[in-house]
């Protein structure tokens, strides 16, 4: 059985908010999203989903989920950069559920897996999506973006690394995550 971290509110970092982080950092940043009835679990120098690794749960709480129930949660960053993901993140929002971000410093050359769960809050068509997620390994000074991404009545997982180029726009390049298991 995993066990809850036990700090699993998002870490503050050692970065200056809005600054890349030195090269020979050993340590990634991530940014996951969350609303109501949505799970996303990640699971650190971990190859599959419990076992002995510590849990951080970003979303599916029950005080995250009467948060976003009453548009009262709030977006927890330490510094990445924004992205279209970020700056559209209200029409993720449904009826009674508020989309937000938690962004995460966390151990770079080391596996990260990632679980996620969507169970559409009842208010049209209701579909459930399950087993979501996967293992990748963050590499240091790197920033990345976790996001399920919702296509009629599909969900998708993908792990995208952020970049800005030289004018200062930013890119999503997609990140190679492997399949995983629940650990036995």
């Amino acid at each position: 059985m995993a066990r809850e971290a036990d700090n699993p509110t998002p870490a503050a970092s050692v970065t200056p908010a809005g600054k890349a982080q030195e090269a020979g950092s050993e340590k990634a940043r991530i940014r996951l999203f969350g609303q109501n009835g949505t799970t996303v679990d990640f699971f650190q120098n971990s190859t599959c989903v419990g076992g002995s690794a510590a849990r951080t749960r970003v979303s599916g709480g029950v005080g995250d989920a009467f948060s976003s129930f009453l548009g009262s949660v709030k977006n927890t960053s330490i510094g990445i950069k924004e992205t279209p993901t970020t700056q559209e993140l209200s029409q993720r929002d449904g009826v009674v559920s508020k989309a937000y971000f938690r962004e995460y410093e966390v151990a770079a050359g080391q596996p990260l897996t990632v679980s996620m769960f969507f169970q559409s809050v009842p208010t049209g068509s209701r579909f459930t999506c399950r087993n979501l997620g996967g293992t990748f390994t963050p590499e240091a000074g790197k920033d990345y973006e976790i996001a399920l991404k919702f296509r009629s009545d599909q969900c998708l997982a993908s792990v995208q690394e952020i970049r800005q180029d030289e004018q200062g726009q930013v890119a999503l390049l997609d990140v190679e995550a492997r399949p995983t298991t629940k650990c036995e």
